[in-house]
């Protein structure tokens, strides 16, 4: 695939389980994510290395918390300084019912 036009729109930051632990649960749930989870749906997968390893990247995500920051946000001409933070489907907020 040819990404030498590709514009930055999100980074996306793996951080090792703990220091984000001493957040208020709501604070957590609006910006963080637990790899864990992720890899477990299967909606993350290793992808461009062979199964052992991708198993050993896996596991080492696992124990990580994500933060993703979208830089360029949907249908703008151009970044104007606004950050928001999305979170992956099937996230869920503590007290957040669907009903």
């Amino acid at each position: 695939m040819d990404r030498s036009k590709s514009t930055l729109s999100r980074n996306r930051v793996f951080r090792r389980h703990g220091p984000y632990q001493k957040l208020p649960a709501i604070q957590w749930h609006r910006h963080l994510h637990d790899h864990k989870v992720e890899i477990a749906t299967g909606r993350v997968q290793v992808l461009d290395m062979p199964p052992d390893q991708a198993a050993k990247v896996a596991e080492a995500a696992a124990g990580t918390d994500g933060v993703i920051y979208h830089l360029w946000q949907h249908g703008q001409e151009f970044p104007d300084g606004t950050v928001s933070f999305p979170q992956s489907l099937g996230h869920k907020f503590p007290g957040y019912s669907d009903k």
